[in-house]
């Protein structure tokens, strides 16, 4: 099961990125830093990404698999 979190992270210059994303329930603990975290889009493994907060809400990897195809579509169709 997965569960949509806000992730924070420092870069050198003292900025913040803040990114939102689904991870495994078993690490969406708020306060833990994550490590191996793969990005879906580029398949690049960062570490360092803090949990700051976690949505009560869990979905099966079968419903985010769905929805990456629904939008994958959408955009296809939008984009011409």
């Amino acid at each position: 099961m997965y569960r949509m979190c806000d992730l924070t992270k420092a870069v050198n210059d003292g900025t913040m990125c803040i990114q939102n994303t689904w991870i495994r329930s078993e690490i969406a603990i708020v306060g833990a830093v994550l490590k191996n975290l793969r990005d879906a889009d580029s398949g690049v493994i960062r570490d360092g990404w803090t949990v700051a907060s976690v949505s009560r809400e869990e979905r099966p990897e079968s419903y985010l698999i769905a929805r990456v195809h629904g939008y994958d579509d959408l955009s296809k169709k939008c984009d011409g």
